[in-house]
């Protein structure tokens, strides 16, 4: 499930280029749940209980938003259909047209990241190089 070295160097040099950029801002950061699928947001009305075992301290505030954007548009069927569910999901988290943008700015980092968790399951085996190209198209929209 390795990645050949030239591949995984240029996600190094792609996703160290984010990481250093201004747009991903260390300085702030919030908890978040740390495993952002849909199986653990949606429920039916019923008693529901969150699992913060994988949550983590101080992380970005978009960072289980561009991982459950990530998860949506990876389902089977559901590529292209899930951006305005995404752009709709992200209007509503932001405070405001400024918040809207900066999240929508730093949004591919995040899905980029969810993406390539993606593909390092087994399972998504058969969609292991579809995933890896959508990663590296959320991370060819270099930081500014």
């Amino acid at each position: 499930n390795r990645l050949p070295a030239p591949r995984r160097e240029r996600f190094n040099r792609l996703l160290g280029a984010w990481w250093r950029s201004p747009r991903i801002g260390q300085d702030a950061g919030c908890t978040v749940h740390g495993d952002a699928t849909p199986g653990n947001y949606l429920f039916d009305g019923g008693t529901c209980a969150i699992d913060f075992e994988g949550s983590r301290d101080h992380a970005h505030p978009v960072r289980d938003l561009g991982i459950l954007a990530a998860e949506l548009k990876a389902s089977p069927g559901n590529g292209s259909r899930a951006e305005d569910w995404i752009g709709h999901l992200l209007w509503h988290y932001s405070n405001g047209e400024e918040e809207f943008r900066r999240h929508t700015a730093v949004l591919p980092f995040f899905m980029a990241l969810g993406h390539l968790r993606i593909a390092r399951l087994p399972w998504r085996a058969g969609e292991r190089d579809r995933l890896l190209q959508e990663a590296e198209a959320c991370l060819a929209a270099a930081p500014g």
